[in-house]
C-alpha cells in the first residue's frame, strides 16, 4: 500500500469515527463538484444550530485535460453555523456558514508536480432535509492555504500560496446525504 493508499484509509477511519461519535445525528453521503468527487459526513447535535462537517475527495484538476496523470486527494472540516432555517411542507432549508481546516495532496495551477496543501476554509450554503432523513447541500468553500512542492531540478522544497483554493470558490458544491 502506497503512503497515499494509507493517508486516504486514515482520514476515511477518522471521518467515520467523528461523524458518528458522541449523541449526535449522523449523516453520510456523496459530495459531488466540479473540484472532483468523493464522501462528505455531518455529525449535528439536536437542538444546536451548528453541525460539522467533513469531506474527504479525490481532487481531479488537470485530471480531465491530462496535464495530470492521477487524481490528487483532499479533507476538509467545518463547523457551520446555521443561521437562517425556514420549514415548508416538512421541507427544511438550514442556510449556513462556517469556517475550518483542509488538507490534501494536490496538483496546484502553475505546478509541474502534486504537492501538499495545509489551509484555512470557509464555506456557506444551504442544507435541505426532506424528513430529516435525507438532505440535499448546496455550498461554495474557499481555501486559503499553504502549498508546499519540491522543484524536479534541484529538489528545493517551494512555498507558494494555494492559488486553486482561491480561484475554485466559485465552483459549486453538491452532496446527497442519508441519515445512519
Amino acid at each position: 500500500m502506497c503512503p497515499a493508499q494509507k493517508i486516504s484509509s486514515a482520514l476515511c477511519a477518522l471521518l467515520l469515527a467523528g461523524c458518528l461519535s458522541c449523541a449526535a445525528q449522523p449523516f453520510l453521503g456523496l459530495y459531488n463538484s466540479t473540484k472532483g468527487f468523493g464522501v462528505n459526513a455531518i455529525r449535528s447535535v439536536p437542538g444546536q444550530n451548528e453541525f460539522d462537517n467533513y469531506t474527504l475527495y479525490a481532487d481531479i484538476y488537470g485530471l480531465p485535460l491530462g496535464q495530470s496523470a492521477a487524481p490528487g486527494g483532499f479533507f476538509s472540516y467545518t463547523r457551520d453555523y446555521i443561521f437562517r432555517s425556514i420549514e415548508i411542507d416538512e421541507i427544511v432549508f438550514d442556510f449556513y456558514a462556517g469556517a475550518g481546516v483542509s488538507a490534501g495532496y494536490v496538483r496546484d495551477r502553475e505546478a509541474e508536480k502534486m504537492g501538499g496543501v495545509f489551509a484555512l476554509c470557509g464555506d456557506v450554503g444551504v442544507r435541505v432535509d426532506f424528513s430529516r432523513l435525507i438532505s440535499v447541500a448546496l455550498s461554495f468553500r474557499t481555501d486559503l492555504g499553504l502549498y508546499i512542492s519540491k522543484e524536479p531540478a534541484s529538489a528545493a522544497i517551494l512555498f507558494s500560496l494555494y492559488k486553486n483554493g482561491l480561484i475554485r470558490t466559485l465552483h459549486p458544491q453538491i452532496s446527497i446525504l442519508f441519515r445512519l
